[in-house]
């Protein structure tokens, strides 16, 4: 089971589309259903209450650098 998991996670993260969607479903607490380059179609969800993904100090300063914020 766990492979197949592992499996079907890296088909998720295959394509900029649905690796996007993975991050716009992290950083809320949504849900999102993708469909797989083969057809296959996936929920992708957080946990209510969920808090998002936490960076560390380094990696926002290193975002709004590339964004060119001030």
């Amino acid at each position: 089971m766990k492979r197949k998991l592992s499996e079907l996670m890296e088909q998720v993260l295959s394509t900029p589309e649905t690796a996007r969607a993975v991050h716009e479903v992290a950083m809320s607490d949504g849900r999102r259903t993708v469909t797989l380059p083969g057809g296959r179609r996936v929920v992708l969800f957080t946990a209510r209450g969920g808090r998002g993904l936490k960076f560390t100090p380094e990696a926002r300063q290193r975002r709004i650098r590339q964004r060119g914020e001030p």
